[in-house]
This record gives structure tokens, C-alpha cells and sequence, in this order.
């Protein structure tokens, strides 16, 4: 259960389950110019350079920034 303290903000407390984000595998395509694209969130857009991910298995699709990709992401064989 999360509790919030203005000292420490979010705390985890003891009876709480420790989680992990699955992995997952998406397709994801580099955009050469300006884009938009419609998403779950609305319409948001992406620079030259970002990427614009699809999840095949949910349909989503969002754009995702150069640097957050460098980051989070690898190219898988």
C-alpha cells in the first residue's frame, strides 16, 4: 500500500508486493520529418529523429522520443 508524507512524498509500505514491468516487445519505426499521430491519449506529436512505437498485440500506437529509446530500448535480432 502507498502512503504520502510531504517529507518523503510516495512511501512503500511494508505489506506492499514488489512488481517488475514485463518486458515486451514492440515495432518501432524513426520519423524523418514532423509527425502526428492519433493515440489513446489524443493526438501527440513526434520530431524528426523520435520514433513512433506500434504494440502489436494491443494496436496501440504513440510516439517515443530519440533519447528515451537510446535509454530504454534495444534492437533485438
Amino acid at each position: 500500500m502507498l502512503r504520502f508524507t510531504p517529507e518523503y512524498g510516495a512511501i512503500l509500505e511494508a505489506n506492499g508486493v514488489p512488481m517488475c514491468k514485463k518486458p515486451g516487445v514492440v515495432w518501432m519505426e524513426k520519423v524523418v520529418e514532423p509527425f502526428e499521430v492519433e493515440t489513446n491519449n489524443g493526438l501527440m506529436s513526434a520530431d524528426a529523429g523520435d520514433f513512433v512505437a506500434f504494440d502489436p498485440i494491443s494496436g496501440h500506437v504513440w510516439p517515443v522520443s530519440d533519447e528515451y529509446v537510446a535509454i530504454h530500448y534495444e534492437e533485438m535480432p
